[in-house]
């Protein structure tokens, strides 16, 4: 087990600094379009356009592997997302920011590809379950530090945007430097969604709709903890919550899916989910702790 961990450290040590960066970038552009006094249906169009460029990265970044590797796919796809976050600090207009974070979409999906592919082949069989949770946890331990980091600046201006900027570039270096072997890009690609839905579609549908509860969060969590008076701690708390609760969950709603109908088991958590967020919306920033407790629930659904 040892060595495995020791195969893909690089590749670990990358990923946390890129989610810190990730984590960073999309807590200050909610909020700095809420600044700029754009509307929900504004930030709620940037927030489409982002999921637009991540379906897209799942047919194209495959073919790009392909062609060229995975660490230059891997250096480009941190470029662009450099690229888009600074354009983000230079331009403010509904409709830029949408071609910006549609090309932040497609960069980070790609790079989840490539860095999930690349632990899975250099994985040992008999830990991949246990690598996945460790690179899972990486994900959201890095998410979580790069929130706190907003408390450093201001998001009208372009300071936390050249920080994040700098933290995802910064991702770079653990991968291009590292001795380890790189995986071998696929000899062939393939992206069939019917037969995806023929196999298993209370999954499908399922991860469909965690989908579109994951993208409202995405883009407006950093919103609502701004109108309901949390000062800038407050918020990266309350969406730290939400993952600290997703990394409690991992383990025990895994293992309960190993030993009941899964289908029951996602029932159950969605039931959680119902209850937390109707609990939720009856909070404000005065209720702080409540906020945090029925957040932390939320991630654990």
């Amino acid at each position: 087990m040892i060595e495995s961990v020791r195969a893909v450290s690089s590749l670990i040590v990358s990923f946390f600094v890129l989610m810190a960066g990730f984590g960073l970038a999309n807590y200050i552009v909610p909020l700095r379009a809420l600044g700029e006094g754009w509307t929900a249906t504004d930030i709620a169009q940037i927030g489409a356009v982002y999921s637009v460029g991540y379906t897209l990265a799942s047919f194209v970044t495959p073919r790009f592997i392909r062609a060229t590797g995975h660490v230059r796919v891997f250096a480009a796809n941190i470029a662009m997302m450099v690229v888009s976050i600074l354009l983000c600090s230079l331009v403010a207009e509904v409709w830029a920011w949408m071609v910006f974070r549609l090309l932040f979409g497609f960069a980070i999906a790609g790079t989840y590809l490539i860095m999930e592919s690349w632990l899975n082949e250099k994985s040992a069989n008999e830990y991949r379950g246990f690598m996945f949770s460790v690179y899972m946890i990486t994900a959201m331990v890095g998410s979580i530090t790069g929130t706190y980091i907003v408390t450093l600046g201001d998001v009208m201006t372009p300071v936390l945007f050249i920080l994040s900027a700098i933290v995802l570039v910064s991702a770079i270096f653990p991968i291009a430097l590292t001795e380890a072997s790189t995986p071998t890009p696929p000899t062939s690609v393939g992206f069939d969604l019917r037969s995806l839905l023929r196999r298993s579609p209370v999954a499908f549908i399922g991860t469909l709709l965690s989908g579109v509860i994951a993208g409202a969060w995405l883009n407006f969590s950093a919103v609502y903890a701004r109108l309901s008076g949390l000062s800038e701690t407050g918020g990266a708390n309350l969406i730290a919550a939400v993952t600290i609760g997703s990394i409690i969950a991992q383990f025990p709603l895994g293992r309960a899916s190993d030993f009941f109908d899964r289908r029951m088991v996602m029932v159950l958590a969605c039931a959680l989910g119902i209850l937390s967020a109707g609990w939720m919306v009856l909070l404000d920033g005065s209720h702080e702790y409540q906020l945090y407790t029925s957040a932390c629930i939320i991630g654990m659904a």
